[in-house]
């Protein structure tokens, strides 16, 4: 016992190993490595002070058998503890042990079989504060750790016990490879890349809260056990890996970006709530399973995404998701005692819902099935299959004509788009078809289109890529026709959109070429981030056609390409060498041929995904400078503001779920982005400096910002240069930003305020004319499709149904009289179009809020007749 330690410390500081047993008191200071060796103990008694200052004594550590500590876990130049025999803290709650510094330090390391017992102890450091190798021990109880950006805990091989404790910081808080642990009443909490991140071994969770970090509990090739586990206000919660079990008891999950993720893993959960996911609840990925009872499901974007191997879910209840709330994709599940939404189901999944096969909306054909998919891609390319499968899509037109020839409402049928024209590719394309009907009003109309749609349902089981069907009135598909839409050329009509009309129309065109561009360039980010679990074959052909989707519609010099017209994407390639894009060739070439399983395929996405941003980027400064021609197009300008560039657009929505998805694109690209509006029904957007596209790295950035999969949302990448031109797209979904004029400059974004004000009935600025025209071809297009997103066959969810046909048919309306409204609050163009239209005040008042929705067909027969009559006022 050796209380004078103190004494000397103050004097020169403590380095080398002990000799004998010791108790340390007081303030001491350590001046290198100090070891406490096998069959001694160290003890530090209650209100010690341990502090560290430079290393002087580094030599002597060869001749006292630390050799075995490698660099990778020690930093030389830095003091450390190394226990070897055992280490005694006895604090107490009214005087803790207080170990560590800001500088000199590397913590405490348990090797060779030593053994820490530590009581009310308070640990610091800037790298890790403890260090657990194989066969060491570590007990803590009533303890706080506090790391910067190194791992605060770790953990390799031997045997941790943590209780009641708090561990502030480090990356990740908790490190354990194949070890044995045992964490009870502990909280985790700060900044940090991962809470506990579990390699391998056996674990036990108890009463463990998890706060603030990107990643939750991660476990990879392990099994752990989990009673009482909360986790809130992280990205990823809960994340299990690579053959590992968890089994979890009670629990919740809260304002998380996604809930529960399983990889090739299994899973036990009871009695745990997942609210308020941005993402997904719960996503079974390839090979994964679970068992989950007895456990809610509440206010997520995707309630379960089910691409596993099998699962159980008992009294599980799925409620408020904002997207969908079921999505069976593939795999085996059965539901029982289920509450909640409906189940969106894929043919390629098998489902028993309370005994039953539930009515799902298939999101796709039953081509995707586990083989048929990649062996109808490997082989279209041999001559004598790819005829054979030809002839099968011949037949689906042709039975598809005979049916609507013999309804005596169709007036005619047309397959659209261009696959009969050299852009068909057998398990990737297709049959798209234009349904012109004669009558389709009122509870008539309704009753047609019911029958239509269970029609469809049912041969689209035979006919498995039978694809979009849009059904209208033949007035308003010709109504389309003249309106100078870029999808105009593509559809075969009776007789075709008058060549002057269009000529009338040069900002109509303008608008619409930037819509398909805009169109196009989101699906190629859909491909590319979204759809992993498609195969290369499917994903690369889709990515193909939207890249060349937006080099065929990018205006050049300011005005629409005249290439436009091309007949099909294949002349369009076949030419690509005289357009102002030759430099693509060498992007997409590779794209046609990539058979090796080595090939950088993400590299080269994210190359590609920066040329054409760059491309745009540039096409839309020149379509502004077309402004200043003589026939002057009134497109948006960008609004005037003196606020400094650095200030930062803050989030549509400013509740604290959308912030790890805010972080994720922070950590992307740096101080170059200026702006996020995320939103849970449309697409969210990342805005990047316009000097950020120009930077050599762009792609390098892409490609990490790729990496980071999150099914949801969709962020879509733009420069503010570009951003400001797709305010007034309808592919935003709403045909003007409706922000304050100096919120993305002044970084202020505010649901309340609109950049119009307005009157009693009418705003006090009138719409501009791109405003007007963009909403006339916008509602142009939306009496061609909306009874085809109204029908299960769409996929929607009842919310999204639900808004999309009000917002947009009650929006659009108003705007063809200059009224705008935001389209994200349905109570906006609600109140508006009650001002307007006095004489469906009582209808409006009467509709039920979007939680009262069981089903998108309910929603679509509920409100058909009403949305008809408007559309045609």
């Amino acid at each position: 016992m050796n209380l004078d330690r103190s004494v000397m410390a103050m004097a020169q500081g403590i380095a080398g190993a002990l000799e004998c047993d010791e108790t340390w008191g007081g303030t001491l200071k350590i001046s290198g490595d100090v070891i406490v060796p096998q069959g001694i103990t160290l003890r530090i008694a209650a209100g010690t002070r341990i502090q560290t200052i430079e290393n002087v004594a580094c030599a002597w550590r060869k001749q006292t058998g630390t050799t075995d500590i490698s660099a990778a876990y020690h930093d030389e130049s830095l003091n450390g503890l190394f226990i070897l025999g055992r280490l005694v803290i006895e604090g107490r709650d009214s005087s803790p042990v207080c170990i560590g510094g800001p500088e000199f330090w590397d913590g405490i390391h348990v090797v060779n079989g030593g053994q820490i017992h530590a009581a009310h102890a308070v640990f610091s450091s800037p790298s890790s504060n403890i260090t657990v190798h194989p066969e060491g021990l570590l007990n803590l109880a009533d303890c706080r750790l506090r790391a910067g950006q190194a791992p605060n805990l770790r953990c390799f091989g031997g045997s941790l016990r943590v209780e009641r404790s708090i561990l502030h910081g480090g990356s990740p808080m908790l490190l354990a490879r194949n070890a044995r642990t045992h964490i009870e009443e502990v909280r985790f909490t700060g900044p940090s890349t991962c809470a506990m991140d579990l390699e391998g071994g056996r674990h036990l969770l108890q009463d463990v809260e998890i706060q603030e970090a990107r990643a939750g509990l991660v476990l990879s090739a392990g099994s752990a056990c989990a009673h009482g586990l909360r986790v809130s206000g992280c990205e990823e919660a809960v994340s299990v890996r690579n053959g590992s079990h968890l089994d979890w008891v009670r629990g919740s999950i809260a304002k998380t970006a996604s809930g529960i993720v399983l990889f090739q893993a299994g899973a036990s959960v009871r009695d745990v709530a997942c609210r308020e996911a941005s993402g997904i609840g719960v996503h079974l990925q390839a090979g994964s399973r679970i068992d989950l009872r007895s456990s809610t499901i509440q206010a997520c974007c995707v309630g379960l995404m089910l691409q596993g191997e099998s699962g159980s879910f008992i009294e599980t209840c799925v409620d408020g998701s904002s997207l969908m709330p079921v999505y069976a994709q593939s795999g085996k599940y059965v539901f029982s005692k289920h509450a909640g939404a409906g189940i969106i189901l894929e043919e390629t999944a098998s489902v028993l819902c309370n005994g039953k096969r539930p009515a799902g909306a298939p999101q796709g054909s039953s081509w995707s099935g586990s083989w048929i998919l990649p062996f109808v891609l490997r082989s279209r390319g041999l001559r004598p299959v790819r005829r054979f499968y030809r002839s099968l899509y011949v037949l689906a037109e042709l039975l598809m004509r005979r049916l609507a020839e013999a309804d005596p409402n169709v007036s005619f049928c047309r397959s659209w788009r261009g696959w009969r024209r050299g852009d068909w590719n057998p398990g990737v394309s297709d049959l798209d078809f234009l349904l012109a009907a004669k009558a389709l009003s009122g509870q008539a109309g309704l009753r047609w289109v019911g029958r239509f749609w269970n029609f469809h349902a049912r041969w689209k089981r035979i006919i498995p890529f039978l694809g979009e069907i849009l059904v209208a009135e033949e007035d308003e598909i010709l109504k389309y026709a003249d309106s100078g839409g870029a999808r105009v050329p593509e559809i075969p009509l009776p007789r075709g959109p008058s060549s002057k009309r269009q000529a009338d129309r040069p900002l109509r065109h303008l608008i619409g070429t930037w819509t398909e561009c805009a169109y196009s360039y989101a699906r190629l980010i859909e491909w590319q981030r979204h759809y992993l679990s498609h195969p290369w074959e499917l994903r690369r052909a889709q990515i193909f056609k939207s890249a060349l989707d937006v080099l065929r519609h990018l205006p050049v010099d300011g005005a629409p390409q005249a290439v436009l017209n091309a007949p099909s994407r294949k002349f369009y390639w076949e030419n690509l060498a005289s357009t102002p894009f030759a430099r693509a060739g060498k992007l997409l070439r590779p794209l046609l041929k990539s058979e090796d399983p080595d090939f950088p395929k993400e590299t080269l996405l994210a190359e590609l995904w920066a040329y054409l941003l760059r491309q745009m980027h540039a096409a839309a400064g020149e379509t502004r400078e077309h402004r200043r021609r003589p026939d002057d197009l009134p497109l948006p300008t960008r609004p005037a503001s003196n606020a400094p560039s650095h200030e930062f657009l803050h989030l549509w929505d400013p509740s604290a779920k959308w912030e790890p998805i805010l972080q994720r694109c922070k950590d992307c690209f740096g101080d170059d982005l200026r702006g996020a509006l995320f939103n849970d029904l449309y697409p969210s957007y990342a805005l990047l400096d316009d000097g950020a596209i120009r930077k050599q790295e762009l792609g390098e950035r892409l490609e990490r910002h790729a990496g980071l999969n999150q099914p949801s949302p969709l962020v879509i990448v733009l420069s503010r240069r570009l951003w400001h031109l797709w305010a007034g797209l309808p592919y935003l979904e709403n045909p003007v930003l409706f922000m304050d004029s100096e919120s993305l400059c002044a970084g202020r974004l505010a649901p309340e305020r609109h950049q119009y004000a307005w009157s009693d009935t009418r705003p006090a600025i009138p719409a501009s004319p791109w405003i007007q025209a963009s909403s006339a071809l916008a509602l142009a297009h939306f009496k061609l499709v909306w009874r085809w997103s109204g029908s299960a066959a769409a996929g929607l969810s009842s919310r999204t149904t639900f808004h999309y046909l009000l917002s947009r048919a009650l929006g659009l309306k108003l705007l063809e009289r200059g009224i705008i409204v935001p389209f994200f609050h349905l109570r906006y163009p609600m109140d508006a179009y009650r001002s307007e239209f006095p004489e469906t005040s009582e209808f409006l008042q009467a509709i039920e809020p979007e939680g009262g929705m069981r089903s998108p067909a309910e929603v679509f027969h509920r409100y058909y007749s009403f949305l008809d009559a408007q559309l045609r006022k």
